[in-house]
């Protein structure tokens, strides 16, 4: 059996169609079609022919240097007349005379379609399901069955997937079928038997790296029989498909490829001083001299150099090892680490500082390490285009699949303690018990993953991270930035439907861009108003205007949005967000574990040594702007009016060390300091109310968790929690700030608990009740679910 490549261009190839070549003003290719024969011979190929685009100039200089061994090609662009959607369709064994009628003909692809049976052209349509221009549908997949009998099996620039369910599908064509599609589209099909399709086998190769690595099988002693061949459908595609990685290597080539024509203003640049480092077993020549001594002379280059001695480059010199892709992954890899870890902690001191200015400047800085990973970034969207056409056609051709959505779920949180955390860890943990297709992507404390392994649910994805910093303002809390190549190699290899994003940090920043990436519908919870936390934390309004920006414009980008409360829905719109996006998403908790325990109320008395009659608890961060000075106030309060009460407050945060200091003289008043989480329901089930004063918490995590243990709370009339508690029922929604409203309403609550006890016997089974309708079945179907409610009004509470 013969092989030939069927699909390679060179240096004769039109401009490209790729926004990172045009950007550098590179042109498509820079292979000499001299190589191109060289490398197909040294690689087993019996023929040899160049498929440039709308150009067979290099064709024919094979062809003319090697009569008995190749035949012409040319990859013609056409057009459907209707939509304007664009086709590459290869052409091989063509006159020069052809090649002008077919440029003459290519403007439109059925007047191109009649030129091509008129004279029993050989051809093979290029890349079917990859949408060139934005407009293939599966109308007009339907319409190139009907047109053409032979198609590209293996393109080495797309996927596996794309690949084989492209041929799946034509395969699976019968003479119904066809007749069919003959009857729906009016187009008269090519030839006899068009159910029965030919395939081949081509590298799509640009810039000289997989010549070879996919052909086309053939029974053939001549060009002319290889040809012959094609016109009958006697070909089968053979070869390797392609990940990003490799063709964004391919985007790199070719760069420095251009980088190394004299006649560009980038010979010498920064661009071909990272090639030769990164390149140069692949180069013909070296000008011998020293580029790391040029690098040095910009500091932010001196970076990327010091991640290139870190971890050397692998022997490149024989690509067929597969070992130099490795190599050349992780030095960009960690040039781009390094780079970007340079700006951030920039960026952080800036912050810390109050410099928004600088902030900004350093923020537009991080282009250059974004540029950097384009590659990486097009390619891995390029391998996706098309998927949701691929899905269409597997539905109308293949045998159905049972579909079940599949979800990864990004957050910068996951073992802190704070509402979007035990968020998470309820839904991972109901994912892995009841097999839901949720997978948790999150970045861990260093060393985590391993110490706690045990502990950590099996859909849980620990992202390796090149930068931790305590974020400004809440200095016990990490922040880890993920390696971007890394996570993206690692996370690309997942099958997913849809991306869930719970927090607008690195993590959550990288699953915004991974959706883009691979094209999918991507959620987004609103969880936390960061805005509002800043602003009350520091009183800046500058710095509040600044995070406002920027998590307005994180949610912009997200499809959906799932917010916990009308409330916060309401404040949203206001803020600028679309009304239209918005879900309502509840909370729910595990109320097997947050249950009402008759043993609680003697367990805390003795641990903490409490000897008042009554208990008051706040739970969470132990914060400023969850206004712990008004709680300790407000129980000062209630202790000059002669009230017998204790102040519990559980949680770790920022201000915990100096409010210990300051209320160490009353032993009425004991900050637990963090509590595990199963050690919670004892807390909320021995207490006698919940104080929750914040106002800025877009649901309460805490406050439900205390009404499913039966606990009444006290919560303020802004933000989310007032739509948890039932006024006069499970509690009570008090006037945010009004210190006054708050005693008078604890003090008549506390005065009600000695004289009417089953009053409050009966708000505790009322908090309970109300804590049981907030379910995960109906928050997660709002995840699940396809459809989008416009009318948000229909979206309800649950029933008080």
């Amino acid at each position: 059996m013969a092989r030939a490549d069927l699909h390679v261009h060179s240096m004769y190839s039109e401009r490209p169609a790729n926004w990172f070549l045009q950007r550098i003003g590179a042109s498509e290719s820079y292979t000499r079609p001299e190589i191109i024969y060289e490398q197909a011979m040294a690689r087993g190929m019996d023929f040899v022919t160049v498929t440039d685009h709308n150009c067979m100039d290099a064709a024919l200089i094979l062809k003319e240097q090697y009569p008995a061994k190749t035949f012409t090609g040319v990859e013609s662009t056409t057009y459907f007349p209707e939509n304007g959607c664009k086709i590459h369709l290869l052409l091989y064994g063509l006159t020069e005379s052809d090649f002008k009628d077919v440029q003459k003909a290519r403007k439109d692809i059925y007047q191109l379609r009649e030129l091509v049976r008129e004279r029993n052209m050989a051809h093979s349509v290029a890349h079917a399901t990859y949408s060139i221009n934005g407009k293939l549908s599966l109308d007009m997949l339907e319409k190139l069955m009907l047109l053409f009998n032979v198609f590209e099996g293996v393109n080495g620039a797309r996927s596996m997937a794309s690949n084989t369910a492209w041929t799946a599908v034509l395969r699976s064509l019968t003479p119904e079928r066809m007749e069919n599609l003959k009857t729906k589209h009016g187009i008269l099909p090519m030839g006899e038997k068009p159910w029965i399709k030919g395939f081949t086998g081509g590298s799509d190769d640009h810039a000289g790296l997989f010549i070879a690595k996919a052909y086309t099988l053939a029974g053939a002693a001549s060009p002319e029989a290889f040809l012959d061949a094609l016109k009958t459908r006697q070909t089968c595609a053979h070869g390797q498909h392609n990940d990003a990685r490799s063709l964004a290597f391919a985007l790199y080539k070719i760069a420095y490829d251009f980088s190394m024509t004299e006649s560009t203003s980038l010979h010498r640049s920064a661009l071909s001083r990272l090639g030769d480092v990164i390149l140069r077993p692949f180069t013909e020549k070296n000008d011998g001299k020293n580029p790391e001594k040029e690098w040095n002379e910009e500091s932010q280059i001196r970076l990327l150099l010091d991640a290139l001695s870190e971890n050397p480059v692998l022997d490149m010199k024989n690509p067929d090892t597969g070992l130099w892709l490795e190599g050349i992954y992780d030095t960009i890899t960690k040039i781009s680490d390094t780079f970007f870890k340079h700006i951030l902690l920039s960026i952080v001191n800036d912050v810390r500082q109050g410099n928004v200015d600088h902030c900004i400047y350093n923020v537009s800085s991080l282009l250059p390490g974004i540029f950097l990973s384009i590659p990486f970034f097009m390619t891995l969207r390029h391998m996706q285009d098309g998927r949701r056409l691929l899905e269409e056609l597997r539905e109308n051709y293949l045998e159905a699949r049972p579909y079940e959505k599949k979800i990864l779920w990004f957050t910068d949180t996951f073992h802190e303690m704070n509402g979007v955390a035990a968020t998470l860890r309820e839904i991972a943990e109901k994912s892995q018990k009841e097999g839901l297709p949720i997978r948790i992507v999150t970045s861990l404390p260093s060393g985590m993953a391993q110490t706690a392994s045990d502990f950590l649910p099996d859909t849980l994805t620990d992202l390796s991270t090149f930068l931790g910093f305590p974020l400004p303002y809440y200095e016990n809390i990490e922040i880890r930035v993920p390696s971007i190549l890394t996570a993206i190699q690692k996370l690309s290899s997942f099958e997913v439907d849809e991306i869930c994003i719970s927090t607008p940090g690195p993590v959550g920043m990288l699953g915004l861009l991974l959706a883009r990436l691979l094209n999918l519908p991507c959620k987004a919870v609103y969880h936390t108003d960061f805005a509002a936390q800043a602003k009350a934390i520091t009183g800046s309004e500058s710095l509040y205007n600044a995070v406002d920006s920027a998590v307005r414009l994180f949610y912009s980008f997200a499809d959906e949005i799932f917010v916990p409360s009308r409330v916060y829905m309401d404040i949203l719109a206001e803020r600028g967000l679309e009304p239209s996006r918005m879900r309502l998403f509840l909370r729910a908790v595990d109320t097997e574990l947050f249950a009402p325990s008759g043993e609680a109320r003697g367990k805390i008395l003795q641990q903490y040594g409490i000897e008042a009659s009554r208990i008051l608890l706040y739970t969470g961060r132990i914060s400023k702007d969850k206004n712990i000075d008004e709680i300790l106030e407000i129980h000062r309060c209630l202790q000059a009016e002669g009230h017998n009460v204790h102040m519990l407050l559980a949680g770790d945060g920022p201000d915990l060390d100096h409010l210990k200091k300051e209320t160490a003289a009353n032993p009425a008043i004991t900050f637990t300091g963090r509590i595990p989480r199963e050690e919670l329901p004892m807390l909320y089930g021995g207490a006698d109310l919940l104080l929750f004063p914040s106002t800025t918490d877009t649901f309460g995590m805490v406050v439900l968790e205390a009404q499913a243990c039966g606990l009444p709370a006290l919560v303020s009339d802004k933000g989310g929690p007032r739509e948890i508690v039932v006024p006069g029922k499970t509690g009570e929604v008090l006037p945010a700030g009004d210190m006054d409203a708050w005693v008078r309403a604890l003090s008549s609550l506390l005065s009600r608990m000695d004289i009417q006890p089953l009053t409050h016997a009966r708000m505790r089974r009322a908090a309970r009740k109300r804590g049981m309708t907030f379910s995960w079945e109906n928050a997660l179907e709002a995840i699940f679910s396809e459809e989008k409610r416009e009318d948000r009004k229909k979206e309800e509470l649950p029933a008080a």
